[in-house]
């Protein structure tokens, strides 16, 4: 038996410094646009996904049954839960309901080796408001946040989930050959769409609309104006009537530099109703944020409402912050007090109480290995205790330096040197 879990993994003091920095930054952001941050519990009644098999596959969840025989899951998605606390809780309180989270999804891989079991999200969630107004304000709100954490250059991918389906109102073709065109036309297969249509009965207008729309994507400016030169239906007019008020409100914004447009994008979630939107960063291969609209999501538990927003994959914005060599954490120098004998303990513990109410770190160390161990851990600064007073050892500047006094005035001392050496 392994004692290792393959999908799940330790994190390493370094990576556990930048979560929080990223964390710190999320909390800032969210909470300054009026995003309250919420926690769902880990466990959820595996009643909450039912009907959702299309794209939560039960045999992919983590489930575990409690004393009553009740199967609970480890939540494999935040959404989900936090569509359930809004129609149950949030009911009476005055919308929007603005909802803000960091938190950890588990999912089996499903076999796939080096895909991930647990995962954790940081994202938003707008409820109670309909309109692009609101849907424009969580992509602008998206584009904040990565370029807080410095992502300068992010670049927001917009589809509607709605477009392709209100175009397909009218064909008539059968089940299977809908789902066999939905699926070329999100891989763009240009050449496998003429050849199938040889056995299709379509209008020469509902031809031109299929083998055009893979060839929509990209600039904005360009893909309106090849939609409005399709005869399309009158409700998919007024989804790329709503694409051209989002994209003309993001340009008054001054945020059109980082929108790109692809109509036919899909997303493996369905609870989808509208406005999709995968964030990228050019050079960088994963999707390192995705959201949408999901209008009919609480109303499964209830209390209908519309609702958009967004979930940041945490471990691919690390990834890709390491891949750009973009760090945040930045060790503080701090001092490493060195007890050889047992009646230096006592006053080593005071000295650092005093440092530490003046802002400096400073950790006792009792062991024998204190050069290796300083040099590994990058402290730069080594106290000894002397027949007479103290000793620092600054390990930059190669030199020792002996201070005497009281442990006050020690304590100041060692202060001075540090700020007068960092100069």
């Amino acid at each position: 038996m392994s004692a290792f879990v393959e999908g799940v993994r330790d994190m390493l003091p370094v990576e556990v410094a930048e979560r929080k920095w990223l964390y710190q930054r999320f909390r800032e952001v969210f909470g300054q646009s009026g995003y309250r941050e919420i926690v769902t519990p880990t466990l959820e009644s595996l009643e909450l996904y039912a009907g959702t098999e299309t794209f939560f596959l039960k045999e992919r969840m983590f489930k575990v049954v409690d004393e009553t025989g009740q199967i609970l899951v480890l939540k494999p998605d935040v959404t989900m839960p936090i569509a359930r606390l809004a129609a149950t809780q949030y009911v009476e309180i005055p919308k929007p309901w603005k909802l803000s989270y960091i938190s950890t999804a588990y999912l089996a891989n499903g076999g796939k080796s080096g895909q991930m079991k647990e995962k954790t999200q940081a994202g938003v969630e707008m409820m109670g408001l309909g309109g692009y107004l609101a849907d424009v304000e969580v992509i602008g709100l998206l584009i904040k946040i990565l370029q807080k954490v410095g992502i300068t250059n992010p670049l927001i991918d917009i589809g509607w989930a709605n477009l392709v389906e209100e175009i397909f109102t009218n064909l008539k073709l059968e089940a299977e050959a809908k789902r066999e065109l939905r699926y070329l036309i999100e891989e763009k297969n240009i050449q496998q769409i003429q050849a199938q249509m040889v056995n299709w009965d379509l209008l020469s207008s509902e031809r031109e609309i299929i083998t055009r729309l893979p060839e929509l994507f990209g600039d904005p400016e360009e893909v309106l104006k090849g939609l409005k030169e399709l005869n399309l239906g009158c409700r998919a007019r007024a989804v790329v009537r709503e694409m051209e008020e989002i994209y003309q409100c993001l340009q008054q914004m001054g945020l059109d530099q980082y929108i790109v447009f692809d109509p036919v994008m899909v997303t493996n979630l369905g609870y989808y109703t509208g406005i999709i939107f995968k964030a990228y960063v050019p050079g960088y291969a994963e999707v390192i944020a995705s959201g949408g609209r999901y209008d009919g999501l609480t109303q499964r538990f209830g209390h209908a409402e519309p609702a958009v927003g967004f979930a940041i994959e945490v471990e691919r914005l690390l990834g890709c912050l390491c891949q750009f060599k973009i760090g945040h954490v930045k060790k503080a120098d701090g001092i490493l007090c060195v007890i050889s004998e047992q009646n230096e303990f006592v006053s080593g513990y005071r000295l650092s109480q005093i440092l530490d109410s003046r802002g400096v770190q400073v950790e006792l160390y009792t062991g024998a290995e204190w050069e290796e161990y300083a040099k590994f851990h990058q402290v730069n600064y080594i106290v000894h205790w002397s027949e007479t007073g103290l000793q620092v050892r600054d390990m930059k500047l190669r030199k020792r330096v002996d201070f005497l006094g009281d442990l006050a005035e020690l304590a100041q001392k060692v202060i001075d040197y540090m700020g007068r050496a960092e100069r």
